[in-house]
C-alpha cells in the first residue's frame, strides 16, 4: 500500500491558485491515482476519465494546467504541483524488497532456522543474455539507456509511456551474456556517459540543467520535471 502526503498548506495553496472545486478535487483525485499506480506523477487521458468525478474532466484538466499545478501535452499529463512531496516509485519498489527480505528472515527464525538460510537455499537463477539499448535523437544527443532481455517489449513499453521517446531516432544495442553484466555496464554508461532522461546514478545539478536547456531547445518545457524546473530559478 502506497500513501499520499498533503503538507497542512496544500488547501491554502490551491485556494491561492483560485482552483474551483472540481479543479481541486480531480488535483487531489490525480496525486491519489499516481500515487496508487506509482507512475511518478505521469497520466494519460484515459486514466484522468477513469477517475475523474467531475461532470467535465477536460476543463478541471485545464484549469489545473493553467496555473501550474499540471502539465497538459498530448498524450500525457504530468502532475507537478506536491509530486515534490510524494515517496519516489523506486524508492517504493526498494522498500518492498527490503519488506520481503524481512518477512522472509521471520519465517525462519519461527522455524527455528538461521535467517542466512534463506539467501543460501534459494535456487539460483540462470544467466539470462541481457542487452543494453541506448537511444539517441537525430543530433546523436544521448537520451537513455536502459538494460532487457526483451527489446522489442521494452521498446513498445517506452514508447507508451516514456516522453522522450519523441524525439528519439535511433538506439543501439551491446549484448551481455547475464544480467548482472550487463546492470554493471548500465551503471557506468550513465555515470560516464550521462544520458539525458536517466534519473538514477545521474541526478545531479548539473544533469537537470542539462535536460532542462534540451527541453528548452527543443520547444518542449511542459515535460521538464518540478525537479529540473528548480534549475531555472
Amino acid at each position: 500500500m502506497t500513501w499520499l502526503k498533503l503538507s497542512d498548506d496544500f488547501a491554502d495553496e490551491c485556494a491561492e491558485a483560485g482552483l474551483s472545486d472540481a479543479a481541486f478535487r480531480t488535483h487531489v483525485e490525480g496525486l491519489l491515482w499516481t500515487m496508487r499506480r506509482e507512475s511518478g506523477g505521469r497520466l494519460t487521458p484515459r486514466d484522468v476519465k477513469r477517475f475523474a468525478e467531475t461532470d467535465d474532466p477536460d476543463a478541471a484538466v485545464a484549469e489545473l494546467a493553467g496555473v501550474g499545478f499540471w502539465a497538459d501535452t498530448t498524450g500525457v499529463i504530468a502532475v507537478v504541483h506536491h509530486m515534490d512531496q510524494q515517496v519516489e516509485p523506486r524508492v517504493l519498489a526498494q522498500r518492498r524488497k527490503l519488506a520481503t527480505e524481512r518477512q522472509r528472515s521471520v519465517r525462519y527464525r519461527k522455524a527455528g532456522l538461521s535467517p542466512e538460510l534463506s539467501a543460501v537455499v534459494a535456487v539460483p537463477l540462470p544467466a539470462v543474455p541481457t542487452g543494453l539499448y541506448r537511444w539517441y535523437d537525430e543530433d546523436d544527443a544521448f537520451l537513455y539507456a536502459g538494460i532487457t532481455n526483451n527489446v522489442g517489449k521494452r521498446q513498445d513499453a517506452h514508447i507508451a509511456d516514456s516522453s522522450w521517446t519523441e524525439f528519439a531516432t535511433r538506439s543501439t544495442v551491446e549484448r551481455f551474456l547475464s544480467r548482472p553484466d550487463a546492470e554493471r555496464a548500465e551503471v557506468a554508461a550513465i555515470k560516464s556517459e550521462h544520458p539525458l532522461f536517466n534519473r538514477q546514478h545521474n541526478d545531479t545539478p548539473e544533469a537537470r540543467q542539462r535536460l532542462a536547456d534540451y527541453l528548452l531547445s527543443k520547444g518542449r518545457p511542459d515535460l521538464l520535471t518540478p525537479a529540473a524546473l528548480a534549475t531555472l530559478a
